[in-house]
C-alpha cells in the first residue's frame, strides 16, 4: 500500500482502547521511534508511512465535544505556531497532532475535557448493545415459541440433534443463551466500569499514569464468534432439508 507521492503505508490495529488518550499516544510515539509515522487513522486501525526512526516526535488527542465535532482551522494554525501539525482525527472521539520537536510546549488537556471522549463512547456503544439485547431476546422468544419440544430434550437427545441435526433450533438457543449468560454480564459489567472512569474525569480527577488499557482483537472475535456460528448453522438448517434414513422393506424396493 503506498499514498500519491510513493510513500510505503502499514496498517496496524490499535492494541489500546479508544478512551485510553495516553495509551493511544505512546503508541503512536512508540511507532514513530520504529520509523512508523502516523499517516491517517482507519477503522481501529492506524495506517503508518514506512520511514526513519523518529523517537523524539510526540502525539497529543485532542477531545472532540458531543455538540460540535467540525474542525476548528483557526485553532490548528494556532496548534501549528506552537508546533503541532494536524495529522487526522478518530471518528468521533478526537484530534490527532504531531510535534516532531521533543521541546515544543506541551497541549494541555484538562479531565472534564477528557471525559466527553466517554460520553461519546458509553451513548454510542450502549444503543449498540441494547439493540444487540433485543434482537437476541427476540430470537429467543422466536425460538422458544418455534419449537417447545426443545425445551422437553434429555441432555443425550440435545446433544444428538446438535450434531446430526442442523436444521434443528438447538444451535439457535445456544447462541441466545450464551449471548444472555456470558456477553451481556460482561457487557454490563464493563460499562459499569466505563462509568465510573468518566465519572471521576468529570469531577476533575485524572486518571491514573501508565495504566494502560489493552485492546484484544483476538479476544473480540473469540467473545463474538460463538453465538455468531450458531446463528449461521441455524439459519442454514432452516433452508437444508432435514436427513431421512430411508429403511428398506420387501415392499419398498431400492428407489
Amino acid at each position: 500500500m503506498y499514498d500519491q507521492y510513493g510513500n510505503k503505508l502499514v496498517r496496524k490495529a490499535i492494541p489500546y482502547q479508544l478512551y485510553d488518550m495516553a495509551g493511544l499516544q505512546q503508541w503512536f510515539e512508540e511507532m514513530s521511534a520504529k520509523g512508523f509515522l502516523l499517516d491517517s487513522f482507519g477503522i481501529r486501525t492506524g495506517i503508518f508511512r514506512v520511514g526513519e526512526p523518529a523517537p523524539g516526535v510526540r502525539y497529543r488527542l485532542e477531545p472532540q465535544t458531543y455538540w460540535d465535532q467540525s474542525l476548528d482551522y483557526d485553532k490548528n494554525k494556532a496548534y501549528a505556531e506552537m508546533g503541532w501539525e494536524y495529522v487526522d482525527f478518530i471518528g468521533h472521539y478526537y484530534y490527532i497532532y504531531r510535534a516532531e520537536d521533543p521541546e515544543t510546549e506541551d497541549l494541555h488537556t484538562d479531565p472534564m475535557t477528557q471525559s466527553y471522549v466517554f460520553d461519546r463512547y458509553l451513548k454510542r456503544h450502549l444503543r449498540a448493545f441494547f439493540a444487540f439485547l433485543v434482537l437476541a431476546l427476540g430470537q429467543l422468544a422466536y425460538t422458544i415459541g418455534f419449537d417447545r419440544d426443545s425445551l422437553t430434550l434429555t441432555l443425550p437427545n440435545f446433544l444428538e440433534q446438535l450434531v446430526l441435526d442442523t436444521q434443528y433450533v438447538v444451535p439457535f438457543l445456544l447462541a441466545d443463551l450464551w449471548s444472555l449468560l456470558v456477553i451481556t454480564p460482561v457487557v454490563y459489567f464493563r460499562f459499569w466500569k466505563l462509568w465510573k472512569l468518566r465519572d471521576k474525569l468529570a469531577m476533575g480527577v485524572p486518571l491514573e499514569e501508565g495504566q494502560r488499557r489493552p485492546r484484544s482483537l483476538a479476544r473480540t472475535v473469540a467473545f463474538f464468534a460463538v453465538p455468531i456460528t450458531l446463528w449461521c448453522v441455524g439459519t442454514l438448517g432452516v433452508f437444508i432439508p432435514p436427513y431421512q434414513q430411508t429403511t428398506l422393506t420387501p415392499d419398498r424396493p431400492t428407489p
